[in-house]
């Protein structure tokens, strides 16, 4: 679902007259911060394939990985309209995480709609909603025909961060980032 975003954000920027030429501009900090927490999520599903239940340290890979992307939304926090939506997004993602026992709630209906049960790494990171799910409303309960999916408000709100980052990559001297001086 990101994937979309990011490519959103790099249509309007184009749009905007941005350029890839002007990567060298946008001042972007701790890069590695966005691969690290992409590896630690995969690292954390494949370890949760191979226990049942589930092994003890895949919480680890969870905060680690929205860990590194906390630090990548604040280190990259000059960047106006990146900053707050992303950080949202990644809180209201992570606390909903975190009070389920770190699995995304997913309602039945998104479940149903995507003609698919929680099994494999879905399994290990998600589950459906019920009675003892807490802050459902945060889970994953919007259905995306494209690709065929879910998404969480938590989602929306990074990915509408995203838009912006990507707009800055290519236009950074966009008045939309302009900084007061």
């Amino acid at each position: 679902m990101l994937v979309i975003f990011i490519i959103v954000g790099l249509i309007i920027g184009l749009i905007l007259k941005g350029s890839f030429k002007n990567l060298e501009k946008a001042t972007l900090h701790a890069l590695w911060l966005p691969i690290i927490s992409f590896t630690l999520g995969i690292f954390g599903k494949l370890l949760g394939l191979q226990v049942i239940p589930r092994n003890p340290y895949y919480a680890f890979f969870v905060v680690g990985s929205y860990l590194c992307s906390f630090l990548f939304v604040y280190y990259n926090r000059h960047v106006k309209w990146f900053f707050y939506p992303a950080l949202l997004g990644v809180f209201l993602n992570f606390l909903v995480i975190s009070l389920n026992n770190f699995y995304m709630p997913v309602s039945n209906i998104v479940v149903a709609k995507v003609g698919s049960e929680l099994t494999g790494t879905l399994a290990v990171s998600y589950q459906p909603v019920s009675s003892l799910t807490r802050l459902a409303f945060l889970g994953d309960i919007i259905y995306c025909p494209f690709p065929q999916g879910f998404a969480s408000i938590g989602d929306l709100f990074l990915g509408i961060g995203i838009v912006f980052l990507m707009i800055y990559i290519l236009r950074p001297d966009h008045i939309l980032f302009a900084t007061k001086k």
